[in-house]
């Protein structure tokens, strides 16, 4: 595997050991300001080295405060944890994967998902595991999570990667999607609850578009009234584009990858801005910025 660019540390492939912690009272949240800026980094690395590399690139080029990886192996989570002190980091341990002829994958290590925030080390981290109804029960779906205040404002980030297939083979909604969105919508109400933003990064696995019959039901779980759907987020390139369908998100044009933030401190008209990068995985780049509202708690 190439060495990632930025770094030059020592591989472990310990498991990471992460806290899980309640939800504290929001407090003041600095009030003083009408807005505090955002940005947001979204990829899917399809356990690819050079395109954690690319990601990578990304973080030093863009300076997000928050970051949100998927299919991301263990060893390179954990090199990236020990070089960097100052960040605050979590794990979500999906499958062992052992890739196929084209790309070793993860060589039998984790595969998963990861979050980052930049700006401070050592904050409380929450990882979940969804609903799963798998058959054979190999892979956990779920989220990891860090809490952070984003200029005063009380943030929870996260990064989730949902199921691919239909568990029975054939067509239409898969079964166990509809429970990992709802997990998402349950282990974030009580920080929506508190006033808390919430920002949500991943592979839904599910398009936006609203004709779609075998993923607009799933979708409506999690995207707010204003495009259509009965939960309380907004996606980034929504608010940028005024309208539900947003652009490709993969090599094969599919619309898939998402940056979500809860509309309790992202309220629809909020201004936004979602840009894509090609990378040498299949998903592209997404490079977001937006802004998280003091004081509104409205949807």
């Amino acid at each position: 595997m190439r060495r990632i660019l930025l770094l030059a540390v020592t591989c472990v492939t310990a498991l990471l050991t992460v806290t899980v912690t309640a939800v504290a009272a929001p407090g003041s949240g600095g009030r003083g300001a009408q807005a505090a800026p955002i940005r947001v980094i979204q990829h899917n690395t399809d356990h690819v080295p050079e395109a954690w590399d690319f990601l990578l690139q990304h973080i030093e080029e863009f300076q997000p405060d928050l970051v949100a990886v998927q299919e991301v192996c263990l060893p390179w989570f954990t090199e990236l944890q020990r070089s960097k002190p100052n960040w605050t980091m979590a794990f979500h341990p999906r499958k062992r994967h052992f890739g196929g002829k084209n790309n070793p994958g993860c060589y039998g290590d984790f595969i998963g998902e990861a979050v980052i925030h930049t700006r401070a080390p050592n904050g409380p981290t929450l990882v979940v595991d969804y609903p799963n109804n798998n058959a054979d029960g190999v892979e956990k779906f779920g989220m990891a999570c860090v809490e952070f205040r984003q200029r005063g404002i009380p943030t929870l980030g996260c990064s989730t990667h949902l199921s691919a297939y239909p568990t029975s083979g054939g067509r239409g909604t898969q079964p166990e999607r509809a429970p990992q969105v709802g997990s998402i919508m349950d282990h974030t109400a009580p920080y929506r609850e508190a006033n808390w933003a919430v920002i949500v990064g991943g592979d839904f696995n599910l398009t936006s578009e609203p004709g779609n019959e075998e993923h607009a039901a799933d979708m409506n779980l999690i995207m707010g009234p204003a495009v259509g759907g009965n939960g309380a987020f907004h996606d980034v390139s929504q608010l940028e584009r005024t309208r539900r369908l947003t652009k490709p998100t993969t090599d094969k044009n599919r619309r898939i990858d998402y940056v979500f933030m809860s509309a309790n401190r992202t309220p629809w008209g909020t201004a936004a801005t979602m840009e894509y990068a090609d990378s040498p995985a299949g998903h592209h780049l997404l490079r977001a910025r937006s802004t998280l509202r003091h004081g509104f708690a409205g949807r």
